[in-house]
């Protein structure tokens, strides 16, 4: 499975390793969007209840839940980090050595975890263009807990964004045969 070639291939003895695997198993297992990751601080992410709110597109706060490995490789990077910076997720590039208490200096961009995970996909042997949604069919096949399951549909998903998730817009569908 190439989901195990790629978190394989992350060396989880540093630090700089610790949040990849965060970021990765993070992204994959919640659904987040890359842009709503590097806004979290540390303060927004409950691991006991694996759960917590994210602010995303129009402004607009969404419960995001997370798996219990996620959550796991979440608190063994927090634990492994001896700063007191606020943001989540920081970067350890020589050049993140600014004088600053936000710590927002040191919070990573959306293209460097694009970087992050293009890098770790080519290591890995995996060709395509790697993004959460690649992953989705499979981790859709990991053992959901069932208080977590939505109950209902989102009131703000209509139908076309149902079936573009699906797979089953036009654009993919199969053209008809014509008869004549």
């Amino acid at each position: 499975m190439r989901w195990n070639a790629l978190l394989g291939v992350i060396d989880t003895s540093t630090e700089a390793g610790l949040r990849d695997r965060a970021i990765i198993e993070l992204l994959f297992s919640s659904g987040l969007r890359v842009s709503e990751l590097v806004a979290l601080n540390r303060d927004h992410v409950n691991t006991k209840r694996r759960e917590f709110m994210v602010r995303g597109k129009g402004q607009k706060d969404r419960p995001v839940f997370v798996s219990q490995t996620a959550a796991q490789r979440l608190e063994d990077y927090l634990a492994a980090r001896t700063d007191s910076l606020v943001p989540l997720f920081i970067s350890y590039s020589r050049n993140s050595r600014a004088t600053s208490t936000s710590g927002d200096f040191r919070r990573l961009s959306a293209r460097s975890i694009q970087r992050m995970i293009s890098q770790y996909a080519r290591l890995a042997g995996i060709t395509k263009h790697v993004s959460p949604p690649y992953y989705a069919p499979q981790l859709c096949h990991r053992p959901i807990d069932e208080r977590r399951r939505p109950t209902q549909r989102p009131e703000h998903a209509g139908p076309q964004q149902h079936q573009h998730h699906a797979g089953l817009h036009s654009r993919h569908r199969p053209t008809p045969a014509r008869y004549s």
